[in-house]
């Protein structure tokens, strides 16, 4: 039986790379059994990015309501939240949308697993009181799950420090590397066409 990780995280006005090279990084560590789930499966970048001002507004998928209804939803179906909130982006734009969804996770007592080097945010009453894990980088954040969800999963050997078979460093399951930047962002070693 899978487990399912909301994968919490800035979106609008972050470049197509901001938003899903993250993810996808995470993606590519998490144990057999465990699956990450993206909000951006339904969103198309336009122009290289997720930019409020430049969406399509033909697409349902970029409606308000339609981020809002699918964004709840899928924080209601996972086992856990995943949030990443680096500070090099809330510095250039705080994150609403992932903001609220981490309020409906404790609404809903779901895990908490926060990735973040704010030590401003971090320290927040509601949120050193409310997440579960608080952690300053993405592989921490995934060794959390590691010890968390594979028994549940009924593939408890995948509980370990030692990546998948087929995994090499910062490689996700489509073969794609990744590097962590200086300002904490990763980026896609792919040449884009």
């Amino acid at each position: 039986m899978n487990r399912f990780i909301y994968l919490a995280g800035p979106i609008v006005d972050c470049t197509e790379g901001e938003a899903k090279d993250w993810r996808d990084y995470v993606c590519g560590l998490l144990p057999l059994g465990v699956v990450g789930v993206s909000p951006l499966r339904c969103e198309a970048p336009t122009f290289g990015g997720y930019m409020r001002d430049k969406m399509d507004p033909s697409s349902i998928w970029n409606q308000p309501k339609s981020i809002n209804a699918k964004n709840w939803y899928d924080t209601v179906q996972a086992d856990l939240v995943f949030a990443y909130l680096p500070k090099v982006f809330n510095d250039r734009r705080p994150s609403i949308g992932t903001l609220f969804e981490i309020g409906w996770a404790i609404a809903l007592r779901k895990m908490i697993v926060l990735v973040t080097d704010d030590l401003y945010l971090a320290a927040h009453p509601l949120i050193e009181t409310n997440v579960s894990f608080i952690v300053p980088t993405l592989e921490e954040g995934v060794e959390i799950i590691k010890g968390l969800l594979p028994i549940y999963t009924g593939n408890s050997e995948s509980v370990s420090k030692t990546p998948r078979k087929g995994h090499r460093g910062h490689i996700n399951r489509l073969g794609t590397s990744y590097t962590q930047g200086e300002d904490g962002i990763f980026q896609d070693n792919r040449e884009r066409k």
